[in-house]
């Protein structure tokens, strides 16, 4: 990479992260609304017809396994979605298509996808299971979505920076967010923590991606993000079918969160079984 490249980038990064369009700011603002009523909610997601159709393809995919076809919103809300799934699906479909990643070839925008949803799924059952108070279900499923925003925002702004970035990533086995920091002095984190403020998204959120690679953090987030850690470490062994918790850093970060590896395991058993009908539902998510 040429030098005029490296500064480039360095001074985009913060200037040409798109901007939502007005309709969905509305819709995202409605989204991080704790007190919005169900029927408000439905209104204004409502003005979006792409989110409407793709919210209710969702809602009638085999993953969620609802008996019948759905073809009102507001009945997907209440029988299939419920209204905190609802807003963190409407999320990942406005980062689908505000943030187009078509210019970018090497991109695989299912596997992103695949991996983000299941880091989700699995930060959700994880937070479920251990019962505290500060690790609500809900929000670190939202924060799994939002984990790695960083790199599909890269991608879009930035796609024949990061097409080269992911051939060099194949070539080498060198991680991308290295390739990142060493050849533009930032990554995936820096750039998503940007976004999220720009899109004034929850400081939950904000938090959580800044810090989510600061080793000296502990803040009010650490609970959560070393449980990301953990969902992401997780999602791994899934995708590459490993039975056995053996990663150095997941033991000391399952002893953080005074979570066992045979609970881990129970978790993985139960997502596996289940991840033909969630292969379909990332596609519906991605779908044009």
């Amino acid at each position: 990479m040429a030098d005029i490249e490296i500064k480039i980038l360095d001074i985009a990064k913060l200037k040409n992260l798109p901007a939502l369009p007005e309709e969905s700011s509305h819709i995202l603002a409605a989204i991080n609304d704790p007190d919005i009523e169900l029927d408000n909610l439905v209104r204004i997601i409502s003005s979006s017809p792409i989110l409407v159709a793709r919210l209710l393809a969702l809602a009638n995919s085999a993953y969620f396994g609802y008996a019948g076809k759905i073809t009102d919103l507001r009945i997907a809300v209440i029988n299939v979605l419920g209204l905190k799934l609802v807003k963190s699906l409407s999320l990942s479909v406005l980062l689908n298509i505000t943030l187009d990643s078509s210019q970018c070839h090497q991109f695989n925008a299912e596997r992103f996808w695949h991996n983000a949803l299941l880091t989700a799924v699995c930060a959700q059952k994880i937070a479920q299971l251990l019962k505290r108070q500060d690790l609500d279900p809900a929000l670190l499923y939202t924060a799994g979505i939002l984990l790695d925003i960083g790199l599909l925002a890269a991608v879009c702004v930035y796609p024949t920076a990061m097409n080269s970035l992911f051939l060099q990533e194949q070539k080498t086995s060198e991680p991308l967010g290295k390739l990142m920091a060493h050849h533009y002095a930032t990554d995936q984190y820096i750039i998503g923590g940007y976004l999220l403020r720009s899109w004034q998204l929850p400081i939950a959120f904000q938090q959580i991606t800044n810090h989510y690679l600061d080793t000296d953090y502990s803040g009010d987030e650490l609970p959560a993000i070393v449980l990301l850690k953990i969902a992401s470490l997780l999602v791994k062994m899934i995708n590459e079918n490993c039975d056995a918790v053996i990663d150095p850093n997941m033991i000391d970060l399952l002893a953080f969160l005074e979570l066992k590896p045979t609970q881990l395991l129970s978790i993985k058993t139960e997502v596996a079984l289940q991840m033909d009908d969630f292969k379909l539902l990332v596609q519906t998510l991605i779908s044009q």
